[in-house]
């Protein structure tokens, strides 16, 4: 009776560790996501074999209003993530590789928040605060989650050194002469986004040189005022293009879109820009 007894609260026990061990994923993901205030651009869950990870990931990419990159510590996480993705219908928005995190493969100042599941899994296989610091955008967000729980939610160190355009020639008083000392020559292309060529419309001659009438760049945000999106596309090859201006912002770090409006066919308007393409 006795032993019959003790086996059994044994197995109660080892019952209700393995139920708290499953309820610990959902409840840290739902903690992780209510942490990241903003809900656009780019965002990277660093893994490190959480049982989290998946619920975070399609947690905060199930909206499609951001991209989601999970970097995963095994072939099993990765494994997991896809099939959460799956699940989800997810696809698109959140993507997951396996990768080291020693270096971590993005540009300077590219991600707006960054996720790590596990600080102490995720410096042991050779993180370093340093490269968070690197990718992620000034003032972004850095989650640091340890033992299951979400143990600090910093910003990212602010750039004082980088400039904003927002005007025509730099600023108002029409120097176009930039003080940024962050960013060098441009030797290559941040970030593409948009129609890669101009409208060639025959009533808007001027568009072989340039479709972008403005373009600025002010609180971490890009603003262009173009005829070149998607939305002029005709429905065939010689379609012919349409000539409704529209005015797109996105993020200045990374490119992503973060809204569009319809101006109307309105032509120059004062707005014109030497050799911008497109």
């Amino acid at each position: 009776m006795t032993c019959s007894v003790r086996h059994s609260y044994r197995h109660v026990s080892l019952s209700l560790a393995c139920l708290a061990i499953f309820a610990a994923g959902p409840v840290l993901a739902a903690t992780v996501v209510d942490s990241v205030d903003s809900k656009s651009g780019l965002i990277v869950v660093i893994g490190s074999g959480q049982a989290a990870t998946p619920d975070v990931a399609v947690g905060l990419g199930k909206s499609g209003n951001v991209l989601v990159h999970v970097i995963a510590s095994s072939p099993a996480e990765r494994k997991a993530v896809n099939k959460a993705i799956a699940a989800a219908d997810a696809k698109g928005c959140v993507s997951v590789e396996e990768l080291g995190v020693a270096t971590l493969p993005y540009r300077d100042y590219l991600v707006n928040t960054l996720v790590i599941m596990d600080l102490g899994k995720a410096k042991a296989a050779g993180f370093k605060m340093a490269e968070a610091h690197r990718c992620v955008v000034p003032s972004g967000k850095i989650v640091v989650c340890n033992g299951g729980k979400v143990a600090e939610v910093a910003a990212a160190p602010p750039q004082k050194k980088m400039d904003t355009w927002t005007h025509r020639y730099h600023r108002a008083d029409g120097i176009p002469t930039s003080t940024d000392k962050v960013f060098d020559l441009p030797l290559g292309f941040k970030w593409n986004a948009g129609l890669p060529m101009n409208f060639d419309n025959p009533v808007r001659a001027a568009n072989r040189y340039s479709s972008t009438r403005a373009l600025v760049v002010d609180d971490g945000r890009c603003f262009t005022f173009s005829t070149a999106v998607v939305e002029n596309l005709g429905d065939g090859w010689t379609s012919k293009y349409g000539t409704d201006q529209y005015l797109t912002c996105r993020d200045a770090f990374n490119g992503r879109m973060l809204w569009r409006k319809r101006v109307g066919d309105t032509y120059y308007g004062g707005l014109y820009i030497e050799n911008m393409a497109p």
